[in-house]
């Protein structure tokens, strides 16, 4: 995305899908379950982060589709970044077919990751210019209609998803340490799960009947 290889992104798919018909206390109401509330922070700060731009909007929806429990299974977001960008933001356990669990859209190009293994690209060779004619009310031509005249020169890549810094989850921990017995500054910013926080009150707010929340600010 910062090479700029993809052009303007405009829209980023988040997903994590399975199928199961799960009945521990997680899929409970009454004890705080619900994938809102188990790994909807984990990904709505990854929306938040790859949005690069304050809030503008939040939608949201929550279903339960095979969960035991009465709590939802089923969980879609959508953000919209005062930069017209959208997350699209999808938790479930109800999806028998996952779908990548990234997907990036840019106006040269897009990315995938189908999990989390592998990063497959495709995007327009830097060299080739995007047309610049204008649209055509006149009939299109019997060959090289709709667009056809236009012959896009593709780049594909397939790249395995290894950090450039060798870090890990558990690094976490370390960074915590340091926090705690070193003082050194903690890499998450209080600011940034303030953030999650103002958004996941807004989608209980839209949900009260598998989210209640308290009126707090």
């Amino acid at each position: 995305m910062a090479s700029g290889i993809l052009g303007e992104v405009y829209e980023i798919k988040l997903c994590r899908h399975n199928f199961t018909f799960r009945n521990d206390w997680q899929t409970l109401i009454e004890c705080g379950g619900g994938q809102l509330n188990n790994w909807g922070p984990h990904l709505i700060d990854h929306g938040l982060r790859l949005l690069e731009s304050p809030v503008a909007s939040v939608w949201s929806d929550l279903k339960r589709v095979a969960a035991l429990g009465d709590a939802e299974d089923h969980l879609k977001v959508i953000l919209r970044g005062e930069n017209g960008r959208i997350i699209d933001i999808e938790i479930s356990g109800g999806v028998a077919l996952p779908s990548p669990v990234y997907a990036v859209y840019g106006t040269r190009g897009s990315l995938i990751s189908p999990d989390e293994q592998d990063i497959q690209l495709k995007y327009l060779h830097p060299d080739y210019k995007i047309p610049t004619d204008k649209g055509n009310p006149g009939t299109p031509p019997l060959s090289g209609g709709f667009g056809g005249e236009y012959k896009p020169r593709w780049v594909r890549k397939t790249i395995m998803v290894e950090p450039a810094n060798g870090c890990t989850i558990y690094d976490i921990y370390k960074h915590l340490y340091r926090a705690i017995r070193e003082g050194v500054p903690f890499p998450i910013k209080l600011e940034e799960a303030i953030q999650v926080v103002r958004v996941t009150n807004e989608i209980k707010r839209q949900n009260p009947a598998f989210a209640p929340c308290p009126d707090a600010k």
